[in-house]
């Protein structure tokens, strides 16, 4: 008993005891355990719900398609393409090597390098690759297999490069427009964004989450300019000419169809392109036609000549004492003539560009009607251009006139206007008088093809009577046929114009050194169609630096390429540069275009296949005829695809809805045969226009010859494997 005892005390609690504590313990737990679960499930239910769900959803934001920027006849200036970026998550790929091969054979990149990228990170998703400015995404659907994750992001593609960028403008990395079309009208470009819940399984893999809330993206409406991108091309490389052979340190141009105000060219130099990555240098960004001011020089002699001719005030053959060239205002203020004359008659003022003429014409005009044609002529103010970053320039008040600044002013100095200004004031002289608003948008359109938005030609006012305008044309062209102007002769149509040039104003004073040079011209001059303005910067040290010898040339040279692309004879229709006209000439016989809100843009279904394109013309309730089928039954076969290998109206064509039918030719492939593409025709395009569409159909181009598409090898409608060589044949006489 006694050692019982002792063995009792040596071991401590009795069996009893020790189940007693045990169940003490036990019962503690679960009162722990069940407080846990009240906080968790009662007291801080939502709290760990919403815990839980950042665990295993995720908000995404879906973005939309910008949209599509087109010129006047709807070729596309700016589009969408994407960068993707492929990785991999090596816990959840089930066979690494075949689902590697797989990738390396869609991007052809290089296997060795991915086998290593997974080998080294085990436990990570990895970055294979990021693939940017991709147009055609379809074969990337092929890797959505598990533990492969593929991410597409839209991004801006100008697919005419540095071609009219400074009207287009650019987009930031958040997709957002920063100038020109692409920030002016940012709102109705972009649309607005999507937004969907994704939930995470236990391996990682991402699906929409089913019952909760989602907004499906909506792309962004398109735009029509009026630009022509044809001419805008021309525009550019003559304007890079001519700054080469003056020296100058940029230029200007601009282009705009005289009855309308639409412009259908606008450039400056230096530039910029937009699809290349944004440095520190902005300056090729600006619009300087709009954005730099200037002291317009001998231009500017319109608005007194014009001013004095209304009031009646002079003739043509009113005699001016010119002074012999040199004109003494006051003390220390002196204003000569390159070539002196004792006189000159208002016209022979004009046709040589008279600064002492000129003075003598404003001091008879009056400071306050001089400054009231100013305005009249739309100098001082903005023209009204829907694109941002213009600069109204600088017109002083006639109360804040000195001695000497009517003379001056009139000479062009002492001022300080926009080219788009100066221009639109001489458009209203070619137009009878009628100054109009400048146009550089036609329309919005929907991503449905709606027309959402149009805009007509408006007349702002007249600045002088016909009778007056008629008089300075007359005028303008005796400075190209006999003046200062007669570089800009054309080869096929008379011009008229005015010269100018200026010193420009340093620290120091005027410069004997630097100046600019720029001409103003229209034709055909009995009956205005085009207005070109060219415009030399900073020509310093150099040779020739007045506006006839460096500007001028530069205007005939655009004026005759102008004149050849859209002949002679269009340039006196009074259906010129007209939308319906442009259309018509482009459009299938058998296509009625009208006007209205029911415009269809036709796509291009080439390489699509049949029954998608059909499904796209039954949404919109277009008739459509497909070569070779005699019914709705044959749209679709078992283990066939049906491809469209041509189609009757061409893309970008506006159709109205109830009067189109669309014929196409299609041709039979294999369904499994995702490899193949039909080669799509780009016979009369430009060799831009023609590598860029093979390119998106994933052929590799070769070209022979420059100029516009002849023909291609193999012939478009032929169905070859993607990276098939197409050679291109252009000649530069179409």
């Amino acid at each position: 008993m006694r050692k019982e005892k002792q063995n009792k005390g040596i071991n401590g609690l009795t069996f009893n005891n020790k189940i007693k504590i045990i169940s003490i313990i036990f019962i503690l737990f679960f009162i722990v355990l069940i407080g846990r679960l009240f906080n968790v499930q009662i007291l801080n239910s939502e709290k760990f719900q919403l815990t839980a769900k950042k665990q295993i959803q995720k908000k995404e934001i879906i973005r939309p398609l910008r949209g599509i920027i087109f010129d006047r006849n709807m070729k596309p200036l700016v589009t969408n393409v994407f960068d993707i970026s492929i990785a991999a998550n090596p816990r959840r790929i089930k066979n690494t090597d075949s689902t590697l091969a797989i990738i390396a054979k869609v991007t052809k990149g290089d296997l060795g390098k991915y086998i290593s990228l997974l080998s080294q990170k085990q436990d990570a998703e990895v970055l294979l690759e990021n693939i940017k400015g991709v147009q055609d995404t379809r074969k990337f659907d092929t890797l959505k297999v598990e533990g492969i994750n593929i991410t597409k992001n839209p991004v801006r593609y100008y697919t005419y490069g540095s071609l009219a960028s400074q009207i287009l403008g650019y987009t930031d990395d958040q997709y957002k427009g920063k100038s020109g079309i692409e920030f002016t009208y940012d709102k109705e470009l972009a649309g607005s964004t999507g937004l969907v819940i994704m939930q995470k399984d236990g391996q990682g893999n991402k699906r929409p989450f089913q019952g909760l809330f989602q907004k499906y993206p909506e792309n962004g409406s398109n735009i029509v300019l009026t630009i022509d991108i044809n001419i805008q091309q021309i525009v550019e490389e003559e304007l890079q000419k001519g700054i080469k052979e003056s020296g100058a340190k940029g230029g200007k141009v601009l282009v705009i169809s005289v009855k309308t105000g639409e412009i259908l060219a606008m450039s400056s130099y230096p530039t910029f392109n937009p699809n290349e990555k944004k440095g520190s240098d902005t300056s090729g960004m600006k619009n300087r036609v709009i954005s730099d001011i200037y002291e317009p020089g001998s231009t500017y002699k319109l608005i007194a000549a014009a001013g004095s001719l209304e009031e009646n005030l002079f003739n043509r053959n009113s005699v001016i004492n010119t002074e012999n060239g040199e004109y003494v205002i006051a003390k220390d203020l002196k204003i000569k003539d390159v070539h002196g004359s004792p006189s000159m008659t208002f016209e022979e003022v004009i046709i040589n560009s008279s600064n002492v003429g000129i003075a003598k014409i404003s001091e008879r005009l009056g400071k306050e009607k001089f400054y009231k044609y100013s305005r009249r002529f739309g100098l001082g103010t903005f023209t009204g251009i829907e694109i941002m970053g213009e600069n109204k320039g600088l017109l002083k008040h006639p109360s804040d006139f000195k001695t000497g600044t009517l003379q001056y002013c009139a000479m062009g100095y002492q001022l300080m206007t926009n080219v788009l200004q100066i221009s639109m004031a001489y458009l209203s002289i070619a137009n009878n008088g009628y100054l109009m608003k400048p146009m550089i948008v036609k329309k919005f359109i929907s991503p449905e093809g709606q027309v959402l938005r149009k805009y007509e030609p408006l007349t702002l006012r007249q600045t002088v009577s016909e009778k007056t305008a008629k008089s300075l044309n007359e005028f303008f062209v005796g400075v190209v046929e006999r003046g200062t102007g007669k570089s800009a002769q054309l080869e096929r149509v008379s011009a008229a114009g005015k010269t100018g040039t200026t010193q420009i104003l340093t620290k120091e004073g005027y410069s004997k050194s630097a100046h600019n040079g720029s001409f103003i011209g229209y034709f055909p001059s009995d009956n205005p169609s085009l207005l070109v303005a060219v415009y030399m910067d900073e020509l310093v040290n150099t040779g020739d630096f007045y506006g006839g010898k460096v500007a001028a040339p530069v205007f005939k040279r655009i004026s005759d390429r102008i004149i050849e692309y859209v002949g002679e004879n269009s340039l006196y229709s009074p259906e010129f540069l007209n939308e319906d006209f442009n259309k018509l000439q482009i459009a299938s016989k058998d296509v009625k275009i009208n006007n209205g809100d029911d415009l269809f843009i036709v796509p291009d279904f080439t390489g699509m296949e049949l029954r998608n394109a059909i499904e796209i013309l039954n949404e919109k309730k277009i008739k459509y005829e497909v070569e070779g089928l005699k019914n709705e039954k044959q749209i679709t076969e078992k283990g066939i695809k049906r491809l469209v290998v041509e189609q009757s109206i061409a893309a970008g064509i506006e159709v109205h809805e109830k009067d189109a039918t669309i014929k196409f030719k299609i041709k039979d492939i294999k369904s499994d045969d995702n490899n193949n593409n039909v080669i799509p025709d780009v016979v009369g395009l430009s060799l831009r226009q023609a590598i860029t569409k093979l390119s998106s159909k994933g052929f590799n181009v070769e070209i022979a010859g420059t100029g516009k598409v002849e023909s291609i090898e193999p012939k478009a409608g032929e169905l070859k494997p993607n990276g098939t060589k197409v050679k291109i044949i252009a000649n530069n006489k179409n």
